[in-house]
């Protein structure tokens, strides 16, 4: 069972924007933008807590962002009540 998308992708973007990348779900989100590992500025791990990921400027420069999840770590042996899980993404342009 998986709880993760395949991957999310985001075409005609502002190459000059300041974007970043908010989550909510369960525990672990080990995101990749366009296979760049990226480390969150914000990591709640409760339902509902917000996890954050600042888009490095230079993955901007194709206009397109590739979004995609690594599977969480040491979590084989967990019942599928405890496994990590992803409940809402989204792509926020801030305001320079």
């Amino acid at each position: 069972m998986t709880m993760w998308p395949q991957r999310m992708v985001y075409d005609g973007l502002d190459p000059k924007g300041t974007y970043v990348v908010r989550a909510t779900g369960y525990k672990q989100a080990l995101l990749r933008i366009n296979g760049e590992r990226i480390q969150p500025t914000l990591y709640g791990q409760k339902t509902g807590e917000i996890k954050e990921f600042p888009v490095p400027p230079e993955l901007l420069k194709d206009r397109r962002l590739v979004l995609t999840w690594d599977p969480p770590v040491g979590e084989e042996s967990l019942t599928w009540r405890e496994h990590s899980r992803l409940a809402e993404v989204w792509l926020i342009k801030k305001n320079d």
